[in-house]
């Protein structure tokens, strides 16, 4: 009987050994490559912990050290919209009322609080929804507005806070710009919260001439500028205006301009700008959008990452194969795409293009070079009245329609990205430094 008995046990024993081998053999790759997953997040959670915005940074200390009230208490304007969240979709203003930093007023600048006004829309004055904050309108018509006395009555500091598109002539920069002077000129400190440069390390294109100072090229950067929001702060306050604006820059922690963990879209920019896709292609295909007969898709879901023109101009598939060309050779992925526009009532054809990776991508290069194609192709242009101020001289212009030679203005264009340079380097925080990109 005892016998029998311990053959069984041993029998069940002998099973249950082969049984955990199989479990062994089975599992254990599976938990390997658990274990190898979960350590790589752990390093990528821990790479975005040490990245830190300027608003993940920003201490109540810090006003206190620069602003000086009667009564102890400060008060706060902040200039900010949708794009003022940290890196976990929280808003600036959420975050700074939990610490004890005081915001009076709300300025928004073009699109609105929630980035959702569509563009050139007259906004009006409202209310925060949330914290009852009055909210003021910095563009109630065709172009931003300074801020006044009257609006910065019982403020006794400004703070910025925006993501920007990298581009000169998207309006969130000439917000930035004229809130300094409005600062200098009220005798307010301004505080920036540093941002990444959303286009990475590249500068290019041209300055803005004299002529075609606006409201979309106010300042003489040039049109990449490949620096942070920071940076282009320190570059404007100490070398273009005549009196120092009273500026501090709260900077990131651990910033790197070719970082892809820095430079993430953290909500969207516009309502045509919604993604990181349609903001890499705004780098050259919004001022492409100011030529036409081209469409590049804006008020679609494909704004900015479309190059398109009606079947009715005719314009060959040899002809876009030639355009395809140009663009996979700057490093801008792209393919044959046509749809049936309800707008236009019309099929249109073209290129849906993508860049892979805006740090190596010159943008400025890339629709110079589809233009001079386009023109010697022999398609008609026909150029917006924005079109010299978005590119910030007239001599783009001059050159596709044969008024100047390429030489003049890739000469024009190159002298001053160089003198540009050489006064700008000083005022960069991060590393690497920008590089910039000649024609």
């Amino acid at each position: 009987m005892v016998r029998g008995v311990f053959k069984i046990f041993s029998y069940i024993l002998s099973m249950s050994k082969i049984l955990i081998l199989l479990l062994f053999v089975i599992f254990l790759p599976r938990i390997f490559v658990t274990y190898i997953n979960t350590k790589t997040y752990g390093n990528i959670t821990s790479k975005n912990a040490e990245f830190r915005l300027g608003l993940e940074n920003i201490r109540l200390g810090l006003l206190k050290k620069i602003v000086t009230s009667e009564n102890g208490k400060i008060r706060m304007g902040l200039i900010t919209n949708q794009t003022g969240k940290d890196q976990f979709g929280k808003r600036n203003i959420d975050i700074l009322l939990a610490k004890n930093i005081p915001i009076k007023k709300i300025f928004v600048p073009e699109h609105g609080l929630d980035g959702n006004i569509p563009e050139e829309k007259k906004m009006k004055n409202s209310i925060d929804a949330k914290t009852k904050i009055p909210v003021l309108s910095l563009y109630p018509g065709d172009k931003t507005k300074i801020l006044d006395e009257k609006m910065l009555k019982n403020i006794d500091v400004i703070m910025f806070d925006m993501q920007d598109a990298g581009m000169r002539h998207y309006t969130y920069v000439t917000t930035l710009f004229q809130a300094i002077d409005s600062a200098g000129k009220n005798k307010k400190p301004i505080i920036i919260l540093d941002r990444p440069s959303i286009l990475g390390p590249v500068i290019e294109g041209p300055l803005v001439d004299k002529n075609c100072k606006s409201g979309i090229s106010f300042a003489s950067i040039p049109i990449r500028y490949g620096m942070t929001i920071g940076e282009l702060a320190l570059y404007y306050n100490n070398k273009i205006r005549s009196q120092k604006a009273k500026l501090h820059i709260v900077p990131m922690k651990g910033y790197r301009r070719d970082s892809k963990v820095s430079n993430r879209l953290l909500t969207h920019l516009s309502p045509n700008i919604q993604n990181i896709l349609s903001c890499h292609g705004y780098s050259f295909l919004g001022i492409l959008g100011e030529i036409s007969p081209f469409d590049v898709g804006v008020g679609s879901l494909k704004a900015f990452q479309v190059i398109l023109l009606e079947d009715k101009i005719e314009f060959s598939h040899q002809k876009w194969k030639g355009v395809h060309n140009i663009l996979d050779s700057l490093g801008i992925k792209n393919h044959f795409y046509r749809f049936f526009d309800k707008r236009k009532n019309n099929y249109c054809s073209g290129l849906k293009i993508q860049i892979k990776n805006i740090n190596q991508t010159p943008s400025f290069k890339a629709l110079v070079s589809i233009l001079k194609f386009f023109k010697k192709s022999g398609l008609e242009l026909t150029f917006s009245k924005y079109f010299d101020k978005a590119v910030g001289t007239a001599k783009l212009r001059k050159f596709l329609e044969n008024k100047i030679s390429w030489k003049e203005f890739s000469r024009h264009v190159n002298k001053n990205l160089y003198l540009f340079y050489n006064k700008v380097s000083k005022y960069f925080i991060y590393k690497p430094f920008p590089k910039v990109e000649y024609l």
